[in-house]
């Protein structure tokens, strides 16, 4: 059997347990799965992104020249609005009840920005 014919049977068998193991999942099991989005920000001062809730912030990068938040996330939960503030190094920060989430570089390192989460009270 040729190596491609062998990938092919491999992965034939793989989606068909992958297929049967999700279909006898329970549903709390189910609901219990996660998986990662990736969401782009817009370099402003503040904004409000829907996230499923109880969504867990991993990291921010910039990929294409925009940065992003990587947050694990179960897609069976309700959406919640999160409020996300980017300052630049220098830039002074007024709200209180934040959570530091990263910094990052942009064009070309001359910008930092450093993103913050605004904590619900």
């Amino acid at each position: 059997m040729a190596k491609t014919d062998v990938a092919a049977l491999d992965h034939h068998k793989t989606r068909a347990w992958t297929d049967w193991w999700i279909q006898n999942l329970s549903d709390e099991r189910l609901n219990q799965m996660k998986t990662i989005w990736k969401y782009k920000l817009e370099v402003i001062d503040k904004q409000t992104i829907s996230i499923p809730t109880f969504g867990e912030i991993l990291c921010v990068m910039v990929q294409d020249d925009k940065p992003c938040i990587w947050v694990s996330v179960n897609p069976q939960n309700d959406f919640e609005q999160r409020t996300f503030i980017i300052k630049g190094t220098g830039h002074n920060i007024i709200e209180y009840n934040i959570k530091y989430i990263g910094s990052f570089l942009l064009m070309s390192g001359t910008f930092v920005g450093h993103l913050f989460e605004e904590k619900i009270q």
